[in-house]
């Protein structure tokens, strides 16, 4: 029999990782949620809900159990248990899409050595990527993903509204997504970069913010200001 862990949380991370467990040694004992009686028995607490609430969760959890989060951006410190720490994995989860856990990096955290290779051991049945980090980098890490995966995917959705005006299907765009993510797997995003922005193009950037209103024209100015901006740092170095 491996360890018994109860999952703090319904949604998409707690699901994936419930799903994950299914096939290793990794007995979940508990999906728990608002509304049931929490097991008192396990192994292991891995609190995944929202930011806000990790502290009022963890504070259910049995007083001298392990117990860890799977947050981004929350202190270790925000689980008031002695046996406490962090087990981040680092991937965008979405619910009815399968996770490839091989290749998700977990970020590490425990308040003393023996929890840390309790929790080690429960991670590396998901994946043998893994990094011992604390809460101030896990912090710097989660901005960076914020950049690298959720203010990428709403660019992909602002793309995909101008598109639908004009009855467009996004799907064109997929061979160039493809391209620009697989660039960046073999240089720098520095080095990457194109487009009018990057050339200094002053007469199609004026044009592409004509097409747009408010908020967008805006962003898109002010991205375009920064890519600009961080071309000519680049060359003066």
């Amino acid at each position: 029999m491996g360890p018994r862990v109860v999952i703090l949380g319904r949604g998409n991370v707690a699901t994936a990782l419930e799903e994950g467990f299914r096939t290793t040694d990794v007995e979940v004992v508990q999906l728990w949620h608002r509304g049931l009686q929490l097991c008192q028995d396990a192994d292991l607490y891995i609190i995944a809900v929202k930011d806000d609430a990790v502290k009022e969760v963890a504070a259910l959890c049995p007083t001298d159990a392990l117990v860890v989060h799977t947050a981004g951006s929350v202190a270790m410190d925000a689980i008031p248990q002695k046996h406490r720490g962090v087990m981040y994995p680092m991937q965008s989860f979405t619910k009815g899409r399968k996770t490839e856990w091989g290749r998700v990096p977990f970020f590490l955290e425990a308040a003393c050595d023996d929890d840390y290779r309790c929790i080690d051991e429960i991670a590396e049945r998901l994946s043998p990527v893994i990094y011992h980090t604390d809460s101030e980098r896990r912090h710097t890490l989660h901005l960076a993903a914020v950049w690298v995966s959720n203010f990428v995917n709403h660019m992909w959705t602002v793309a995909s509204d101008i598109l639908g005006k004009e009855q467009i299907p996004f799907s064109v765009m997929h061979p160039l997504i493809g391209e620009t993510a697989a660039k960046v797997l073999e240089m720098s995003p520095r080095q990457a970069q194109t487009g009018p922005a990057r050339r200094g193009d002053v007469g199609v950037m004026s044009a592409h913010e004509a097409m747009l209103d408010g908020k967008l024209r805006e962003l898109y100015h002010i991205i375009s200001e920064s890519i600009y901006d961080d071309k000519l740092r680049s060359e003066k170095n």
